[in-house]
């Protein structure tokens, strides 16, 4: 009986989802994943809608997990895991095996028409723990961090002592070659200014030697005439 009542939920659920009959959008379930962690409790509703008679329904719920499917057993014995309030379903002391897809089915004894069952959409759960950052993850994360850094300027200084003393050295080496040069040139400049300087003494010199000899060749004749009177 449970079977075949399964494969009519299941033929159902089918035809619901393709829009081939409106007899089966009486039963509305939240659409929204409902996200809970293990050891809460959560409901999910079943309401019937409005156009349709909730008179004499015996609801009933079904759970498709990851293998499995089958319908809920909301008997009095697991009253610590499951309660039926009218159309609501609550779970209590969720697990991870928990999580799954469950619909609400409504059938009315009184009918025995395939109309007179009803499936909603069916409603995601998914139990899950989050996960938590304790002191230790939060020290432990700090800590690679610190080590990451560590290790980044330890290696930047091995680089940069490996390769940067011969960038220095060469760059004092340019610069002091490039002062040796302009000092070489300065130099030069500062011999030339006197080697020009003492060509130009040597020459005033020569003028005035030879000026002097030409005065006093211009006096002899004078000297020579007054001792012959």
């Amino acid at each position: 009986m449970v079977l075949l009542f399964c494969l009519s939920l299941v033929s159902l659920t089918f035809l619901q989802a393709k829009g081939m009959t409106e007899a089966w959008s009486c039963l509305t379930q939240p659409s929204q994943l409902i996200w809970r962690e293990p050891g809460q409790a959560t409901e999910i509703q079943c309401i019937v809608h409005r156009s349709c008679s909730s008179q004499g329904l015996h609801y009933r719920w079904f759970v498709f997990q990851n293998r499995s499917y089958g319908p809920l057993d909301v008997s009095h014995h697991n009253r610590h895991k499951y309660k039926l309030q009218g159309s609501t379903l609550q779970l209590m002391n969720l697990k991870p095996n928990d999580s799954g897809i469950y619909y609400c089915a409504a059938t009315s004894p009184e009918k025995q028409t395939p109309g007179a069952q009803h499936v909603g959409l069916g409603t995601t759960l998914v139990v899950k723990e989050k996960m938590k950052f304790n002191v230790v993850h939060i020290l432990l994360c700090l800590t690679f961090v610190i080590l990451a850094i560590y290790n980044l300027v330890t290696v930047t200084l091995i680089v940069q002592k490996k390769y940067g003393l011969n960038i220095c050295n060469c760059r004092r080496r340019h610069k002091s070659s490039k002062k040796n040069a302009d000092k070489r040139k300065f130099r030069n400049v500062l011999q030339e200014m006197h080697h020009k300087r003492e060509v130009k003494r040597n020459k005033e010199g020569n003028l005035a030697s030879a000026e002097a000899t030409t005065t006093a060749s211009d006096g002899e004749p004078d000297d020579i005439y007054q001792n012959v009177h």
